[in-house]
């Protein structure tokens, strides 16, 4: 009966660690089918929502860099990092001629206001006067110094933020007009390419918007020419 018990436990035991590799197994590759499956996703998002904040597609020609001779800074001293893209003229010529290919899928749902400009993002195009790139993730320090305040009442000269499902800021517009009906016209411009006038909704960085109001006089952050560290800068 001994043996025979130990010979069970032993049979057992290896039937179990098998059972226990498979599973183990099993649950590893449904993990690594769903990251790849979101790393996918995240591509596809980078490549057709225009996620990055600098252009339309991974092929924007040139690089994001910070500028170390302008200081910007919102209302309460908070120190905000200005960008510029560097980039050869003729590259980013061609690159903003192919804007109507990029834009082909929302057909009559803009209306063309400016050309391609690599000066300025959307985000700096709204807080800097299209002088300089600034980044999604400080514009919330921009909303909260400046005091800004969330409205569902639009009017014109709010703006408008987008947000990714985790609350990251993607994209930035300005309320220029109210239809009769009600209809919120607004006006941004999409990354280092073209300014357009579109509904809230027709544009290619996300559904999740909300409006937000100041009584500043402007949307214009404080900039003034210095040498500085990158030290510098608050967290």
């Amino acid at each position: 009966m001994t043996t025979t018990f130990c010979a069970y436990q032993v049979s057992t035991h290896h039937g179990s660690a098998v059972t226990l590799r498979q599973y183990t197994s099993s649950w590893l590759l449904i993990f690594f089918s769903l990251m790849m499956t979101g790393w996918s996703y995240h591509r596809i998002q980078i490549r057709s929502l225009g996620v990055d904040f600098v252009g339309m597609s991974d092929t924007v020609p040139g690089v994001v860099e910070l500028d170390n001779h302008s200081l910007a800074m919102t209302d309460t001293g908070t120190n905000i990092p200005l960008y510029r893209f560097a980039t050869d003229e003729s590259r980013f010529e061609e690159y903003a001629s192919s804007s109507e290919d990029r834009f082909r899928i929302f057909g009559n749902a803009m209306i063309y206001r400016e050309d391609a400009d690599k000066m300025a993002n959307c985000h700096g195009w709204v807080f800097t006067d299209g002088r300089f790139l600034l980044k999604g993730n400080d514009v919330d320090r921009i909303l909260c110094d400046n005091h800004y305040v969330l409205v569902t009442d639009p009017r014109p000269s709010d703006i408008v933020i987008y947000r990714n499902e985790m609350g990251s800021i993607l994209h930035t517009a300005l309320v220029q007009g109210i239809l009769r009906d009600g209809t919120v016209i607004t006006e941004s411009k999409w990354g280092i390419d073209q300014r357009f006038l579109h509904l809230p909704a027709k544009q290619p960085y996300s559904q999740h918007f909300e409006y937000y109001r100041t009584d500043r006089p402007n949307h214009l952050i404080r900039i003034r020419e210095s040498t500085f560290c990158n030290d510098d800068y608050n967290d």
